[in-house]
C-alpha cells in the first residue's frame, strides 16, 4: 500500500468525509462517518506518518 501525503477532511451538517491520496494524487482511501461517530477522523488518521491535511466546511 503506498503511503499517504494528503489528506482531505470535508465537514458537513451530518457526515464527515475522509480522503486520502498518495503523492502522486492516486486515492488511497475514502472514508464516511456521521458526525456523531467523529472519533472515526483520530482512529483512521491515528497510525498515519505526517503528511498535509486540508479542511473543508463549505455551506
Amino acid at each position: 500500500m503506498s503511503e499517504v501525503a494528503m489528506i482531505g477532511i470535508d465537514l458537513a451538517k451530518r457526515v464527515f468525509q475522509l480522503h486520502g491520496a498518495c503523492a502522486n494524487g492516486t486515492v488511497i482511501f475514502r472514508k464516511k462517518t456521521d458526525t456523531h461517530s467523529a472519533s472515526c477522523v483520530y482512529e483512521q488518521t491515528a497510525g498515519m506518518h505526517c503528511c498535509d491535511v486540508g479542511l473543508c466546511d463549505c455551506a
